[in-house]
């Protein structure tokens, strides 16, 4: 635990609600389903100002989209970082819900699970460091991912009400993030591209001479 402040409780639950099917092969996955749903989780909480970055600055300042910018742009931002903590099968941000954050993991591992109300999928994990949220966040809603602690997570946030603000603060600064979470979204359907030929070489037989 680092000397970030404690988080506060909202008053609401926030439950993954997962359908009764999943891919074969995600018998893990199921496994953090059934916590999630099962588990005795009286509140999500909410976030918290950041405070202090020194504890987790090693690893903002490898994140890309907070890259390209100047010193006094990074206080800037800083300013506006909140934190919170989560523990192992919380629903970190759920299909459906609106997408307010983008998120930075400074401890712990994250789950991406995909579903449509049939099955679910576990698309990927992040680590110590990826950010995610990336794409709802600018779509400006979220049809199909859940995020979940796959373990005890810390994660830093941006929410958009905070990129809001930078807009008006240093238009520059906004449009650079902006940039930059559209270069970071371009990698990841690189990498979704990849899952898919990945896939197709596992269970297609290959292509005649």
């Amino acid at each position: 635990m680092t000397n970030h402040q404690q988080h506060e409780f909202r008053p609401d639950h926030q439950r993954l609600h997962t359908p009764s099917a999943l891919a074969p092969g995600e018998e893990g996955t199921w496994e953090l389903v059934k916590e999630t749903q099962e588990r005795e989780n009286p509140a999500m909480k909410r976030y918290v100002p950041l405070g202090d970055p020194d504890p987790v600055m090693s690893i903002l300042s490898n994140v890309s989209f907070l890259g390209g910018v100047s010193d006094v742009q990074r206080q800037k931002i800083f300013r506006h970082l909140e934190i919170g903590q989560f523990v192992r099968g919380e629903c970190v941000s759920q299909h459906g819900e609106e997408a307010a954050h983008l998120y930075i993991i400074t401890k712990g591992r994250i789950d991406l699970l995909l579903t449509d109300n049939t099955v679910v999928v576990r698309k990927r994990g992040f680590n110590v460091g990826d950010c995610f949220g990336e794409a709802a966040f600018l779509a400006l809603n979220n049809d199909t991912a859940s995020f979940v602690a796959a373990e005890n997570c810390e994660i830093v946030v941006l929410s958009r009400q905070a990129l809001n603000q930078l807009r008006h603060e240093d238009l520059e600064l906004f449009t650079t993030l902006i940039m930059n979470l559209a270069r970071e979204l371009a990698r990841k359907l690189q990498y979704t591209d990849h899952i898919l030929l990945q896939h197709e070489r596992e269970h297609k037989s290959p292509l005649p001479a």
